[in-house]
C-alpha cells in the first residue's frame, strides 16, 4: 500500500476513481482515501494534496485516537460498560430467569439462565443499554421540552448509522441510543439542538443564536461531540 509522509507521520492512502473535474479526500478505515477524475494522481491532485496536508494530518491524528479509544472499549467487555460517560461495572450472574437491573450504585446486574459467551454477553449489553437509553433519553428530552415549553409531536430512539439525532417537519424527534454512552452534558447539547429546530428548522445564523443563548459553550461541546464518533455501532 502507498503512503504519504506529513511530518513525521507515515499515512497510508488509496487512489479511486471518482467523478469528472472533481478531487476529493476522506479519512475512513485507517487510511486516506482519495478520490480523483483519473483514478490517479495527476499533477493538479498532487498539488491539491499538497495545500491540503495540514487538514490530512490533523484528521488522521484524530481518527487514530477515535480508534485507540474504540479499541480499549472493546477491551473492557464484558466486564464494563461505558453509560453517561462513566465505565460502568456489568455484574453477570446465572438465575432462574434472564432479567437484569440496573443498581442505584451505578452498574449493572445481569441474570442468565446458563454461561454465556463473549458473543452472547455483547448482544445482550447491547439490547439492555438500547431498553435503558430509551427510558432515560425520553424522559430527558420531555423535561427539557417542557422547560422551552415546546411541544414534541413523537419521540423516536434509534440506530442511526452516523447522526445523534434530527428533528423532521412534523415535529418528530429521533434520538440515536448511542448518545445514553456519552456524558450528560454532551447529551442535554443534543436534546437542545433538536428540540430547537422546531424553532429554526435549519443551520442558519439564527440557530446558533438561538442555541448558544441555551447553551453557551456549544461550539466547544461540539467539538468534545465529534470526539466520541467511534462510539456509535459500537456494539454492532
Amino acid at each position: 500500500m502507498s503512503e504519504l509522509l506529513i511530518n513525521d507521520l507515515q499515512i497510508p492512502y488509496q487512489i479511486q476513481k471518482g467523478k469528472k473535474g472533481r478531487i476529493s479526500l476522506k479519512i475512513k478505515d485507517g487510511k486516506l482515501w482519495i478520490t480523483t477524475e483519473s483514478g490517479r494522481l495527476q499533477t493538479a491532485d498532487s498539488e491539491f494534496l499538497k495545500k491540503k496536508e495540514k487538514w490530512v494530518y490533523k484528521h488522521f491524528l484524530e481518527q487514530q485516537k477515535k480508534e485507540i479509544s474504540r479499541k480499549k472499549f472493546l477491551e473492557l467487555l464484558p466486564s464494563q460498560i461505558l453509560w453517561q460517560g462513566q465505565l460502568v461495572a456489568i455484574d453477570w450472574k446465572i438465575g432462574k430467569k434472564n432479567i437484569y437491573q440496573l443498581r442505584t450504585d451505578k452498574f449493572f446486574e445481569v441474570y442468565t439462565t446458563q454461561e454465556l459467551s463473549y458473543t452472547e454477553k455483547k448482544r445482550a449489553i447491547k439490547e439492555i443499554l438500547k431498553i435503558e437509553a430509551s427510558r432515560y433519553l425520553k424522559a430527558r428530552l420531555t423535561n427539557i421540552a417542557s422547560l422551552l415549553q415546546l411541544k414534541v409531536e413523537r419521540v423516536s430512539i434509534k440506530a442511526q448509522k452516523s447522526k445523534w439525532g434530527s428533528c423532521s417537519s412534523k415535529r418528530n424527534i429521533n434520538l440515536n441510543w448511542h448518545l445514553a454512552l456519552l456524558p450528560p452534558i454532551l447529551i442535554e447539547y443534543v436534546i437542545y439542538h433538536e428540540l430547537l429546530h422546531l424553532q429554526e428548522a435549519n443551520h442558519s445564523e439564527q440557530f446558533w443564536k438561538l442555541v448558544e443563548k441555551y447553551v453557551p459553550n456549544y461550539k466547544v461541546l461540539d467539538k468534545q461531540l465529534s470526539e466520541y464518533e467511534w462510539v456509535i455501532g459500537i456494539l454492532d
